[in-house]
């Protein structure tokens, strides 16, 4: 657990798996023809084990707790070791299973985008997805979440990472990223999926419901080519280590900057529904 020389292991097994040796992949759904962990239409939920305690990177939607449990004290931690929920955005299948949680494990700390927080404070849902959501199940949100902001660092014992603002997908779009087992690590939740089965360059679902910008999403896109991390942890699909991260990375800039070029993109954006199109 304290940095092992390991290569990174990103193939998907029908049981949580060690992708380094501190970081686990506890849940997800059947995304990409992935064997199932917890429940639909969860995301990919990885488990930072720490010296101390634990933190989850999202935790799905489902209000069933038990596979995420079991598969946390599989892997040799338990649910009371998990202190923190770092959630990468609010959407549903990424962000619901919180309230559960800190229903169950009310020591549990939330930490979310401010702009997240901005907007359920007001009851609006937008960026939940909730006209998606709301068919699956009741909108159940944590009774205290924790603003986190650009720049701002997130501590695991041992680790340390910092908190990178990835709008474009949605407003409050976030990513954690740090040195994990000795290699610089992203969560990137659904800002960059990257290549996924004969898919290159997968990206967050466009919408003008959850306020999408794809002028916003390009620059965090570049940004990222920029500066690809080893460890590219997406928040649905295979992660990426080593070449692959960065050929993911830049297969996803070339995804938006193809559909970009589109002429008169923002009148070809989806339609948000009448009762959405205001912030109150």
């Amino acid at each position: 657990m304290n940095g092992l020389p390991q290569d990174p292991d990103t193939t998907a097994y029908p049981h949580p798996s060690a992708i380094t040796p501190a970081i686990w992949w506890v849940g997800r759904c059947g995304w990409g023809a992935l064997p199932p962990l917890t429940a639909e239409p969860d995301c990919n939920i990885y488990l930072l084990r720490g010296r101390d305690y634990d933190v989850l990177i999202d935790c799905g939607m489902s209000a069933d707790l038990a596979a995420l449990e079991g598969h946390i004290r599989a892997v040799g931690s338990a649910p009371a070791r998990v202190r923190e929920i770092w959630l990468t955005h609010s959407h549903y299948d990424h962000f619901m299973r919180a309230a559960h949680w800190t229903a169950r494990y009310p020591h549990t700390v939330c930490r979310i985008a401010e702009t997240a927080i901005e907007f359920l404070e007001q009851d609006n849902y937008r960026l939940v997805g909730h006209t998606v959501a709301r068919k699956l199940m009741p909108v159940a949100i944590p009774p205290r979440l924790a603003p986190l902001r650009d720049g701002a660092d997130l501590h695991c014992p041992p680790w340390t990472l910092r908190v990178e603002a990835l709008p474009g997908h949605v407003p409050d779009q976030l990513g954690f990223r740090g040195s994990v087992d000795g290699r610089d690590t992203l969560f990137s939740g659904d800002a960059a999926i990257g290549d996924q089965n004969a898919i290159p360059g997968m990206i967050g679902w466009l919408d003008g419901l959850w306020l999408s910008d794809v002028r916003v999403y390009r620059a965090t896109l570049r940004r990222l080519t920029a500066r690809p991390p080893a460890l590219l942890l997406p928040g649905h699909g295979r992660p990426h280590a080593g070449e692959a991260a960065a050929r993911s990375l830049e297969h996803c800039r070339e995804r938006l900057e193809r559909f970009a070029a589109f002429p008169d993109l923002a009148a070809m954006m989806p339609i948000v529904p009448p009762e959405e199109r205001t912030v109150s």
